[in-house]
């Protein structure tokens, strides 16, 4: 199945900040709610506010009234709490808190869709900043977070913390010859930024596009250069980052990346000691490229805008990231099922 994402611009942008997957049904209820594709993160999580009625959230929880649980519009949700924690720098690091809830979720809009089966997910009640305590959102524009890598060992539709969340896309029956997992198209032919947006979310202009293919097969998978996963040191979860080299003008050293839809711009590269320990910001024209170990090769030349590129030291940050801007001109695939991440130019 292909499904239509859609591009956000901010007002008077000329490049799209976001990547945004539709839900168009909750349950039984139906709902008109855009949540952040990201591919750097694994599991769905969903803001209360959007779709449940308001008088039964409150800072501390959903209203359970001393239940184990209650059923809205066909969305059982549970008294099991769990936090979830995002941002790409200690300093921005952001934590929302909710509840485990389930129901079938519809992916995507009237031209293309998808149902799941029941599923789980996380009903946020609130969010911090975590360096400061202040009250944040999910997403300033958007209803929540799909997050769409592989990483969970757990195979269990039924959980109890949000670490044994899967993506949405592993709750769906599949058929034969078809695995679990996505192939997500490179995106700069389908976007024209002197277009106005056909809606609005927030303060961003939409635009769709069908670059999604839910479910892969191993015709797809050859023309990727795949990398297997391996499970991670923790021995929790498979790994979502690719190992490789970095060279940045005339230094070289290894690294991993994670390619991650859900930044908006921008790369963080986390460089060794031996080359310093401050942070830094690239300056202008620095050419910088990645070669995995498998042997796919990103180059790019730093700027100030979609392309700002910041050096931290590996003390302060463990992995290097990149935003949407590469998924512009390089397709992404994961296999669930075999443990692939696979890359293709285009």
């Amino acid at each position: 199945m292909t499904l239509n994402l859609l591009f956000g611009y901010k007002i008077n942008n000329l490049y799209p900040t976001r990547l945004a997957l539709p839900i168009s049904k909750i349950g039984n209820q139906s709902v008109n709610i855009k949540t952040v594709f990201d591919t750097g993160s694994e599991g769905l999580i969903l803001t209360a506010q959007s779709f449940i009625p308001s008088n039964l959230i409150t800072p501390d929880g959903i209203s359970m009234n001393g239940k184990d649980q209650i059923d809205i519009n066909g969305i059982t949700i549970t008294s099991h709490r769990d936090s979830a924690t995002y941002g790409d720098t200690p300093s921005a690091e952001r934590v929302y808190y909710g509840q485990i809830a389930y129901g079938s979720i519809v992916i995507g809009d009237a031209s293309a869709n998808l149902t799941t089966r029941p599923m789980p997910f996380l009903l946020i009640y609130k969010g911090i900043v975590k360096a400061t305590g202040n009250a944040t959102t999910v997403d300033p524009n958007l209803d929540g977070i799909c997050g769409v890598e592989a990483q969970s060992l757990s195979t269990q539709d039924i959980v109890t913390s949000r670490r044994d969340m899967r993506s949405p896309f592993a709750y769906i029956n599949f058929g034969n010859g078809v695995s679990p997992g996505f192939k997500l198209r490179s995106y700069s032919n389908f976007y024209d930024s002197t277009v106005p947006g056909q809606a609005t979310a927030g303060n961003l202009q939409l635009n769709s596009a069908a670059l999604l293919q839910v479910g892969v097969t191993n015709n797809m998978e050859q023309d990727f250069i795949i990398q297997q996963k391996h499970i991670a040191t923790s021995g929790l979860v498979f790994s979502p980052f690719v190992n490789g080299k970095f060279t940045i003008d005339d230094q070289t050293f290894n690294g991993e990346m994670l390619f991650d839809s859900g930044t908006p711009q921008g790369v963080i590269i986390s460089f060794p000691e031996n080359l310093g320990n401050q942070t830094q910001l690239l300056d202008d024209q620095t050419n910088v490229s990645f070669i995995s170990n498998e042997g796919y090769n990103y180059s790019y030349i730093a700027d100030r805008g979609a392309q700002s590129t910041k050096m931290i030291p590996a003390a302060k940050i463990e992995r290097s990231i990149i935003g949407l801007p590469f998924f512009a001109y390089n397709s992404f695939l994961i296999d669930y099922a075999n443990h692939f991440i696979g890359l293709r130019a285009r």
